[in-house]
């Protein structure tokens, strides 16, 4: 099984515990022990999960050498994350907030700073891919040139879709075009999923799609096998937060196709793999090890 490539956004992320929306304006409030302040992005939340089930990965994404950058290097050296391919190309580093109410509504703020306007070194990738068996790339601008540097090297890729409109498919379309597996929540979608997921199908040379319900559970459509069926979500303990769960699933799917091939067991095990972790409060936490994990899928599905 060979090592994954993750590459996609960093950022600090704050996260505030508030009473309700909308929120009244007081000058002053203190929230004890409802502030945090940790790492963010889908990519360092991918690398994080894959990391807990056993995978060697390397982790490319763009910060600045400011203060905050100093801290998301310190951060992942502290989750035995290497930093390798992490470059210093911003002007500021990015950084996020989440407000959450006591049910779980949410209003987050992105500042990416100017991530849209970089080009990241491509004689680091090249240096990257070769190692690696599977390229997760997000659809982010700095990652485009990845698809056919991954092409050429014949790896699989998987593209994480965190943005995505159907009226502005096109903007999409290199990404398309180039991945393997497609991964994608069932909110940035309209209409039916199966009739979405039969246009992809048919316009673009994707293999596998797989479509992110999240409490639904999830789609996957295998093409070669004309395959297209929802699987259950299946509640092992209860839910407390539902950041990180989508690439707990991507990053399980991910783990257990890299070793075994298997879609329909890969997506059995990610669905509970992403379960489990939203029983706990942070996006980095919750993740099983791959023992841990086999043991609940024989328990749940082997009875």
């Amino acid at each position: 099984m060979g090592k994954i490539l993750v590459a996609g956004q960093i950022y600090l992320d704050s996260s505030l515990l508030v009473d309700r929306f909308p929120i009244p304006y007081v000058p002053v409030n203190y929230a004890k022990f409802g502030m945090n302040i940790d790492l963010g992005g889908s990519a360092f939340f991918t690398a994080k999960a894959l990391s807990s089930l056993g995978d060697n990965i390397d982790l490319l994404s763009v910060i600045s050498n400011d203060y905050l950058g100093k801290v998301i290097r310190e951060r992942l050296k502290y989750d035995l994350i290497y930093d390798k391919y992490l470059v210093n190309i911003l002007k500021q580093t990015p950084t996020s907030l989440n407000m959450i109410d006591k049910i779980g509504n949410r209003q987050t703020y992105y500042d990416m700073k100017d991530v849209d306007d970089i080009n990241y070194p491509i004689e680091y990738y090249e240096m990257a891919i070769k190692e690696c068996s599977i390229a997760i790339l997000e659809n982010t601008k700095f990652c485009a040139p990845f698809l056919e540097r991954s092409k050429r090297h014949k790896k699989m890729i998987f593209t994480n879709f965190l943005t995505f409109s159907e009226r502005e498919e096109e903007k999409n379309a290199l990404f398309f075009e180039n991945s393997n597996v497609v991964f994608i929540l069932g909110k940035l979608l309209s209409g039916k999923i199966e009739d979405w997921i039969d246009k992809v199908l048919n316009k673009y040379n994707v293999d596998i799609i797989i479509v992110d319900m999240e409490e639904k559970g999830a789609y996957l459509a295998v093409k070669k096998d004309n395959f297209v069926e929802r699987f259950p979500f299946v509640k092992v303990r209860d839910i407390v937060d539902n950041i990180g769960s989508n690439e707990a699933l991507l990053s399980c799917f991910t783990h257990y196709y890299n070793r075994y091939l298997d879609p329909c067991d890969a997506i059995k095990k990610a669905i509970l793999f992403a379960s489990y972790q939203r029983g706990e409060y942070g996006s980095t936490m919750g993740f099983l090890g791959e023992r841990e994990l086999n043991n609940l899928y024989a328990t749940i599905y082997q009875q």
